[in-house]
């Protein structure tokens, strides 16, 4: 049987144990990319379900430089902690070590597995979940983008030259 790398046994619930809150658990929805989640997952966490969010969005507000962790609301009235769950920076903010224990997330969203995990511990434990998509359909999607992208990018850079020129 294979085991887990210790800091998923550290740090991360069983899934047949359940859900509690009062236990300290908090669910992590590690965010795939190409996968809709970001269209479909987030907005249903936040406005239909109206939880506090811990990703990228709060980091956007004025109050990401408070050096201390807290709820900050949108005028949409969508709610969001003020950091930065999406990049090593943001983990590695000094509020940021204290999510997991402050109990303020009802909900994390991150790209980067093992960073976002290494701000549980053993009393306070991520509740994982993720979105899959099936790998074709990905695949394509990700095609498409990198087409556009790649053309817009083409058309900025040629107009660049031609304005030197």
């Amino acid at each position: 049987m294979a085991t887990l790398p210790p800091l998923f046994s550290h740090s991360v619930s069983d899934v047949k144990d359940g859900f509690n809150t009062t236990s300290g658990d908090t669910p992590v929805f590690w965010k795939l990319s190409k996968t809709g989640s970001s269209i479909s997952v987030q907005p249903y966490l936040a406005d239909c379900l109206n939880l506090v969010v811990a990703n990228e969005a709060g980091a956007t507000l004025a109050e990401r430089n408070n050096e201390v962790l807290q709820v900050v609301e949108m005028p949409s009235e969508r709610r969001y902690l003020n950091i930065d769950t999406s990049t090593l920076q943001g983990l590695s903010n000094p509020k940021a070590k204290h999510l997991a224990q402050s109990g303020l997330a009802d909900v994390v969203i991150s790209p980067l597995l093992t960073g976002v995990l290494g701000l549980f511990d053993e009393h306070h434990k991520a509740k994982l979940f993720t979105i899959m998509r099936h790998p074709v359909e990905r695949a394509t999607s990700t095609f498409y983008h990198l087409k556009v992208r790649f053309e817009f990018f083409s058309k900025v850079e040629f107009q660049t030259w031609k304005n030197l020129t």
